[in-house]
């Protein structure tokens, strides 16, 4: 494993937080998994309270169809560091087979929707 990659496990979703949060089973390797919360690299949605709650609920409902639509998908973590509150800064994606196993990133589908 090369330095780019020091950091970047298979993972599957255990639950959306909000539109930019998640909360991601992590395999470490040796049937070793655990749950971490990531925080979105380059995305930031509105939360899911207050004034923006509406615009919060809309896309933590898209984060969960890009999960959903990519279920069968083996889905990868790529971690930077542990932000301010605890989570992880990172980006979520899987390998496009049909694009030459082009990475497919979770933040660029939220990006895509804004409203």
């Amino acid at each position: 494993m090369d330095a780019d990659h020091d950091f970047r496990y298979p993972c599957e979703l255990d639950r959306v937080v909000d539109g930019d949060t998640v909360d991601l089973i992590v395999d470490l390797g040796f049937k070793i998994k655990h749950k971490i919360r990531v925080r979105l690299l380059k995305f930031s949605a509105p939360e899911p309270r207050g004034s923006t709650k509406s615009e919060g609920l809309w896309y933590a409902e898209r984060a969960k169809n890009w999960f959903f639509n990519h279920r069968h998908e083996y889905l990868f973590v790529e971690t930077r560091k542990s932000g301010k509150y605890g989570r992880w800064i990172g980006e979520v994606f899987y390998r496009d087979a049909e694009v030459q196993g082009r990475p497919v990133y979770l933040h660029e589908y939220m990006a895509e929707g804004q409203l």
